[in-house]
């Protein structure tokens, strides 16, 4: 091997950020954990019994979700009754690579738009039998992340007892999928959300405020089937598995925390 070299740092980065990309591929995720048996769904360490006539519905959320949902569908095959996924709509969020912050520009530049390309070609791609894409909106929501949330739960409407709702999550889907409280209007969560971000507000912060004025957040997604089915969320952060009861108490808001974040 040749002596390292400065100037070679760009070349490096990219063969460091392949190798990340690799090594958390969100389908390759899905194949190592998900499986299906004649009896069962095993998800992880758990396995969720299926009676015969039990359907699987499915629901993606996040940056990740065509293609966390794209390897699920393939695994599912004939099981798979439908599918909703948010796909992020292109031109809603600045880049933010950052390899143009450092020399070698128009090589991190063209590194950066061939990825974008990368990401449209994956994003326009045919969505699985059975499953719908939607484009939606981040960082703040729109028109498709509205159009997202009444797809799901029109989905979800047809659920039955003993069918399984999974549902895939990963980055990004607090905004990409939005169903507002009665009374809050589009509009008003859009200005809201966006002086949230402009204000330095951590994650968390912005996240407890938008459970708050939401119907599908804080385990809203789960109690559209829960009536009828049981349910397993997946998040690709951390790959851990919530049982039904979590998912549908996960970190409820309380009143005073989000007058604070809001006042500050």
């Amino acid at each position: 091997m040749g002596a390292l070299l400065f100037k070679d740092h760009i070349s490096h980065l990219r063969a460091i950020r392949r190798a990340a990309l690799r090594a958390a591929d969100p389908a390759q995720a899905v194949e190592r954990h998900l499986r299906l048996s004649r009896s069962a769904l095993h998800a992880g360490p758990h396995r969720i019994p299926l009676e015969p006539s039990a359907r699987i519905w499915l629901v993606g959320l996040g940056k990740a979700a065509p293609a966390m949902s794209a390897a699920a569908a393939e695994i599912l095959g004939g099981r798979l009754s439908a599918g909703v996924v948010t796909v992020p709509k292109h031109g809603t969020q600045a880049p933010s690579d950052p390899l143009l912050r450092h020399e070698g520009r128009a090589e991190a530049a063209s590194m950066s738009r061939s990825r974008t390309q990368g990401e449209r070609e994956a994003a326009s791609g045919p969505a699985p039998p059975g499953v719908q894409f939607i484009q939606s909106e981040h960082p703040t929501p729109g028109p498709g992340s509205l159009r997202a949330a009444h797809a799901a739960a029109t989905m979800l409407a047809q659920a039955r007892d003993g069918d399984l709702l999974l549902a895939l999550i990963s980055g990004g889907g607090s905004a990409l999928i939005e169903l507002p409280l009665p009374g809050v209007r589009l509009s008003d969560l859009q200005a809201l959300t966006r002086q949230l971000l402009a204000s330095g507000a951590a994650i968390g912060e912005i996240n407890r405020v938008r459970r708050a004025l939401s119907q599908i957040k804080a385990g809203g997604l789960a109690r559209l089937a829960a009536a009828r089915s049981n349910c397993i969320s997946w998040e690709l952060r951390s790959i851990s598995w919530l049982s039904r009861s979590t998912i549908g108490s996960v970190l409820p808001s309380r009143k005073r925390h989000r007058s604070a974040i809001i006042a500050r």
